[in-house]
């Protein structure tokens, strides 16, 4: 949420101040983008898992990252002046979650390198899909968090040793 005020004629104290809001996340929210839906579902995926955040993973993020954003923890601050319709899921949150997708998905073998790109946001109790594949050599994979409606939220790949 973003707040801008325009001073008019008469200055500050003048009543003619305008102050409005302007919820810049309420367009994204409503633009989910078909290529992405399309770029997931035709995939032939490996692996799959289902994450459901909740408040107290979130605090507890939040907490041991030391990010004092109110809106990871603070639902009715998220919803009420910053217009989310709940909290936030923090990208590092969901960074972790497919790092730890891809570690458990390929056992005996370390990672080498892990490159990621925030897409969409996630939002607190509602499931979100992570998903991946191995790479036609087998050195690296593919892996992508999917909201509940098919947008990819972040993508991932890794190398493999």
């Amino acid at each position: 949420m973003i707040t801008t005020s325009r001073l008019l004629p008469g200055g500050r104290n003048d009543p003619r101040l305008k102050t409005s809001r302007i919820n810049r996340l309420a367009r994204f929210l409503r633009t989910e983008s078909p290529r992405f839906r399309d770029a997931v579902s035709k995939r032939q995926e490996a692996w799959r898992r289902i994450v459901t955040p909740d408040p107290v993973a979130l605090f507890r993020f939040s907490a041991i990252t030391f990010n004092p954003h109110r809106i990871h923890y603070d639902r009715a601050y998220a919803m009420e002046v910053e217009g989310y319709p709940g909290l936030v899921v923090h990208g590092p949150f969901t960074q972790a979650c497919l790092i730890d997708f891809v570690r458990d998905s390929n056992p005996g073998r370390s990672m080498r390198t892990f490159a990621m790109r925030a897409k969409a946001p996630l939002f607190e109790g509602k499931p979100f899909d992570l998903v991946g594949r191995p790479t036609e050599a087998g050195r690296a994979c593919e892996v992508w968090a999917v909201t509940p409606g098919g947008t990819v939220a972040m993508q991932a790949s890794a190398t493999l040793a």
